[in-house]
């Protein structure tokens, strides 16, 4: 800490500096000159602290004045050391003006290439450009090649294996990828020329555990010698349209602390060749996990054409927000149609194609399809063959403004056995030497890894001879030709996309759960081995295995939807199975932390297959959507426990619904004070109400990461109001209950309506909406349900592809079953078509969702063919041609709909938010789970939410997408009125509101409810409490707890199975970006910090007492080092920043006596 003090006085005056170096020198000279042991030391700074406090203080003070004392360097130092100062702690607060359309932002990031405005040019015409079909016949200007400036070409061989796609993840491994490995092994120790890059460490490390120490031991000596380089370093390379940032973090914390622990390795290069459409969400991200620099693929053919005629196919990639460059990460953009060989050493595919030698007759079934085949490398044709070659190489460099050049050579499972390696190894090696040798051809070729490609361009950078220009926005929506958008994979398998929003929620829950109670245990026991204890190691495994199966999910097949149907069953057992796990390690928790208050509590009967907790919402099969556990209360079980954890960082009030066996249930909290709270019926269907089985549902206000206990006591309640239900629309007889009288409405004459205290919603005779009154003033607000169909030409919609048959068509609004049902916390109107049962929802309690339209589609297309069902919002929002859609949930961005493209085109993913504004009304939804939108007219917002196609669109696939199921999907609508202008708001990059973020946060993170086994008594409740951790406080209403990260160490590094538990956690934090302009509009709740200040918190706000006083901060993955702080500390943080830290556990209390010295130390 003494170190970033001084950092902080030299910024400061001289003054300054004497006085409190001089206050330093007085508190400290007291100390005990003798030499202290490194624990004496520990337990010296801690009593410290007290007399350290004024000069803290003084600090902070200073801070304020200051403007980014510390700036975020870029990347990683060049000489590799994994130490990385990352500062940014601090951000002017005087630079936060709530009415500003980006809050402590400002303008939009100034780039010399804007992807909005790239789209804007383009003519998206696709006019015939000769051997490159999309591009234009390419002319090499010989003289930029000279003997001091040569054309030096890295000829990179790699081999892209997807976890999952035609084959499971464990059949390709058995298959391919177990082979790939065992000849890269074999071929880079007979040859040190060769080098090779690896990007899915979910495939290295099942590999990995084959291997004897001898092979473990080679592998690490390829990566220190810079044969073998891990790109990137995921668990998968992630789709990134559907991925949510929790997600994407998650998959590379993995990678990268599996690839530390194990090999002592650190990604310094991202490579991303076969997701379906680029995000800068990705680029972000891994700038902020410490790599430098990225290779993408697979953009719109457009923009490659139009990117490669300016030479600007290399970028710095900016985020829109980040005016100061902070986030920038040199990116090179691959130019060409796909990353096969054909596609990847120059414009004419025909000519690249016969340089792949596993296409050779005698090596593999592989042809080229154009008919030219390639042949063995000879005397008597070298030199024509290295001259073609190169003058491929030429062609392709003329697209780039540098002499360096980047050949991938490789596909989809390649180099597999030892037959494809020598092909490509001895007939390029014959090729380099020849070119190599000749010094009138003014070229280098040689193999190589990504490292050495950037290192060369960076060189290159450096020496001034190029500038790279930087490029904001995204690279959605992708087409690989023609009007071929594969804009259908936002929507396909919405079931797997939904329940991996669960598991997203249920992992994050389980982690924090997971470190609270660790962190209790090892404050309290006087034993540190406690994290040893055999329940512990085995719920760290129940996460590392869940956390594992979340982010093999986010690979580009598996999230997106695109894989064969028996794969998407392999994939949702293993979610399935991650989902169980979650949901062990919350109930072993939950009766650690319910217990820590009891002097009898016994650690050592806790086992790790003991259930003392069933989850409130479970999932049974792959089959069947995710329910409400039924609660039995009969004379037998006349009580039973439930518990409630908040698992976000601020106080939040939510209504807690469960199933339970009887209407005469009441609901009291541990101190028995009754609860108010509410019986539904459940509905069978559309007429029958159920005998057993009844919705209850109570308020619950909880603080940040606590936990309560209710109990449910058998009691009748004849004060209990009865909820108003009333039909419209029914053919047949109401089998009612008698606790639920149900009103038959033959016609209605005026609107339908519900409301609480700020909301009333209308709705026609079809029972849609029709309009909502948001404080007395009404917005209309019209709802349907659409279909799309399928082009009927050979290419046609499927798992990747949307190309309907035309624009929508509205399904029939006929006389459709209604329910309206009026209760004390909610009322809602529901809807039955062929398709789906559509519920809107308002909520009466004090929590947040009251300020927000709830709606719920149950989606049912099995008996549907080429059908896509599509619901649209119809507003008087004054739109124009501008709507805006997040990305990865991390960030917004502006859209705009083009004519000249067709439908498909202006569809983007919606991974969890969508708005359309003008300068009086903003119309805001906020969706749980990953879909597809578009606004095809002003005031207008679809969302495409289950498909149905019958054929293979031709992207490998090889089917259609008939695997449908009964879906649910859940939206928040908001309608939001600015509060104030910003004059400069079309030029801040967009941004949802601090209402919206909130919304967003309920959505995904709800209260964890859990239910206590049927054999509760009164002695079990009175050894439990609630948990209520220790001097913690609401963060701000804009800094979200986006995880707490419990990260192994491992005894034996070689060994994955050796990992043990540890007292730390990776504490990840986010500060959104939000739109001030919409500030007292819709209140907020109480979560701001005093003084009002927006993006300020202490760690220790956090963690209380169950932390050391210091943490680190961290890269995103936890791997490089930065500044040390003090937890007690307040933080600024610049907003749309997530910020990495780790913390330490505080030492066991015998640990604490052991370090006393023997006569303690003066103060």
């Amino acid at each position: 800490m003494m170190l970033d003090l001084k950092k902080v006085f030299v910024l400061g005056t001289l003054g300054f500096i004497v006085i409190c170096l001089g206050l330093f020198y007085l508190l400290t000279s007291s100390v005990n000159s003798r030499i202290l042991s490194q624990n004496e030391k520990k337990l010296e700074f801690i009593q410290l602290e007290d007399k350290l406090k004024s000069i803290e203080e003084a600090v902070k003070s200073h801070r304020k004045s200051l403007n980014d004392i510390e700036k975020l360097v870029d990347g990683i130092p060049e000489d590799g050391h994994k130490k990385l100062k990352l500062g940014n702690l601090e951000h002017d607060v005087d630079s936060v003006k709530e009415c500003s359309a980006a809050v402590g932002l400002g303008l939009v990031a100034q780039s010399n290439v804007n992807m909005l405005n790239v789209y804007d040019v383009l003519k998206f015409d696709n006019p015939n450009g000769g051997v490159w079909k999309q591009g234009w016949d390419v002319e090499i200007d010989s003289s930029r090649f000279t003997a001091e400036d040569k054309l030096k070409v890295f000829v990179i061989p790699h081999s892209h294996n997807d976890p999952g796609w035609i084959k499971t993840f464990e059949r390709y491994f058995e298959d391919q990828t177990k082979h790939i490995l065992n000849s890269m092994l074999d071929k880079l120790g007979k040859n040190e020329e060769v080098k090779f890059i690896w990007a899915e460490i979910s495939y290295f490390h099942l590999w990995w555990e084959t291997l004897d120490t001898k092979a473990k031991e080679q592998i690490i000596r390829f990566t220190k010698n810079g044969q073998l380089e891990f790109v990137t370093g995921g668990w998968v390379m992630p789709d990134e349209a559907s991925s949510h940032y929790f997600s994407m973090i998650s998959q590379l914390i993995e990678g990268h602390q599996w690839l530390y622990h194990h090999l002592g390795y650190v990604p310094r290069n991202g490579w991303s060749i076969d997701p379906f459409g680029m995000s800068p969400t990705n680029a972000y991200l891994i700038k902020r996990s410490g790599l430098k620099n990225m290779l993408i693929q697979r953009t719109h053919y457009a923009v490659k054409k139009e990117l490669a005629k300016s030479k600007q196919l290399e970028f710095k990639w900016r985020q829109a927000w980040d005016n100061e460059g902070t986030s920038d990460i040199l990116c090179h953009m691959m130019p060409f149609y796909s990353y096969d060989v054909p596609h990847t050493c120059g414009p004419d595919p025909k000519i690249c194609c016969q340089f792949d030698f596993k296409r050779m007759r005698d090596v593999s079934h592989l042809s080229c399809p154009w008919g030219i085949q390639p042949y063995p490398i000879n005397t008597k044709n070298m030199r024509e063959r290295s001259t073609t070659l190169l003058d491929q190489y030429r062609k392709k460099a003329m697209l780039y403004k540098t002499n360096t050049l980047l050949v991938p050579l490789g596909d989809d499972f390649r180099w597999e056995d030892s037959k494809e390696w020598d092909a490509q190894t001895i007939n390029y090696g014959k090729i380099m030497d020849f070119v190599n040798s000749q010094p009138n051809l003014n070229a280098e070729i040689k193999f190589g890894t990504l490292e050495d490609y950037f290192s060369s361009l960076n060189e290159e950078i450096k020496s001034g001879k190029f500038n790279p220009s930087a490029l904001t926005g995204d690279f959605f929506t992708y087409a690989d030709r023609d009007d071929h958008y594969w804009s259908g994979y936002f929507t396909s398998r919405p079931f797997h996309k939904s329940i991996d929003r669960l598991l997203m929620g249920q992992l994050r829950a389980a982690h924090i759960v997971y470190t609270l109670m660790s962190a209790e245990l090892y404050k309290k026991e006087e034993n540190e081995n406690v994290l040893k204890l055999p329940f512990v190691r085995d719920i760290m495994g129940h996460l590392i295995r869940s956390r594992r199966t979340l982010s093999l999910f986010q690979h580009h097949d598996g999230i997106a939807g695109t894989s064969k149907d028996h794969v998407m069953v392999d994939y949702a057992n293993k979610l399935l199975t991650a989902l169980k796990s979650c949901d062990q390690v919350i109930q072993q928790g939950f009766q650690v932390l319910t217990h820590l208050n009891d002097p009898k509590f016994d650690l050592s009967k806790m086992a790790p297959d003991i259930a003392f907790f069933d989850a409130g919402k479970t999932m049974d099969s792959i089959d069947a959507l995710p329910r409400l556990h039924l609660i039995i209360l009969d004379q037998t079980m006349n009580q039973r426990l439930v518990v409630v954890f908040n698992s976000v960082g601020r106080r939040k009030t939510e209504l807690v619904k469960l199933y339970v066996s009887t209407y005469n249930v009441k609901v009291y909290n541990r101190m028995g004070v009754l609860v108010e709270s509410e019986v539904l019926p459940v509905f069978g269907d559309k007429t029958t109400v159920s005998r057993n089985v009844f919705e209850l549902s109570f308020v619950a206000e909880l603080g940040p990461l606590n936990l309560a206990n209710y109990l449910l006591k058998l009691e009748k309640n004849d004060e209990r109001s009865r909820p108003e239900i009333s039909v419209l629309n029914s053919f047949s007889e109401i089998l009612s209950h008698s606790e639920f009288p149900i009103k038959i409405l033959q016609d209605v004459e005026n609107e339908l309506e519900i409301s609480n205290e700020h909301l009333n919603v209308r709705f026609g005779k079809n029972g849609f909406m029709t309009s909502v009154f948001v404080n007395g003033k009404s917005y209309p607000l019209r709802v349907s349900m659409n279909h799309y169909g399928a082009r009927h030409k050979k290419d046609t919609s499927g798992l990747y592809l949307f190309l309907p048959d035309g624009p929508a068509r509205q399904i029939d609004p006929a006389k459709w079953f209604v329910r309206i049902l009026k209760g004390k916390f909610q009322e809602y109107v529901e809807i039955w078509l062929d398709q789906v049962k559509h519920r809107v929802t308002v909520y009466k309690h004090p929590g947040y969702e009251q300020h927000s339209i709830e709606v719920k589609n149950m989606v049912d297309i099995r008996h549907e063919q080429n059908f896509e069902l599509m619901m649209k919002f119809e507003t008087n929002v004054e739109s124009g041609n501008l709507f805006y859609t997040d990305l990865n949930g991390f960030q917004m961005i502006k859209r705009k709909r083009f004519s000249k493209i067709p439908i498909q085109g202006n569809y983007y993913p919606v991974p969890t938010a969508a708005y359309i504004e003008d300068p009086n009304l903003r119309f805001t939804i906020v969706s749980e789970q990953p879909l597809g939108g578009s606004s095809l007219a002003s005031g207008e917002f679809e969302i495409v939410m289950d498909r149905r196609l019958m054929q293979d669109d031709e992207r490998g696939a090889g089917q259609g997408g008939t695997d449908n199921q009964e879906t649910e999907s859940t939206f928040k609508l908001l309608f939001e009125v600015p509060q104030c202008e910003d004059k400069k708001k079309d030029e801040a990059p967009p941004m949802l509101s601090l209402q919206a973020h909130l919304t967003l946060d309920d959505l995904l993170h709800p209260f964890q409810t859990f239910i206590g086994q049927p054999d509760f008594s009164d002695a079990i409740l009175s050894s439990m409490s609630d948990y209520i951790p220790k001097s913690i406080r609401s963060l701000p209403c804009d800094i979200q707890l986006t995880d707490l990260s419990p990260l192994p160490s491992y005894e034996n590094s070689l060994d994955d199975h050796s990992f043990v538990p540890n007292p730390t956690t990776g504490l990840l934090v986010r500060r959104v970006g939000f739109n001030g302009q919409f500030l007292g509009g819709i209140p907020l709740p109480s979560c701001v910090t005093e003084g009002g200040h927006f993006g300020q918190f202490k760690p220790s706000d956090l963690f209380g007492d169950l932390i050391q006083s210091e943490i680190e901060q961290r890269t995103l993955t936890f791997i490089h080092d930065g500044t040390r702080i003090l937890s007690n500390e307040s933080i600024l943080m610049k907003p749309m920043e997530i910020y990495g830290f780790l913390a330490q556990f505080p030492q066991p209390l015998n640990k604490v006596k052991q370090m006393e010295p023997e006569h303690g130390i003066e103060t």
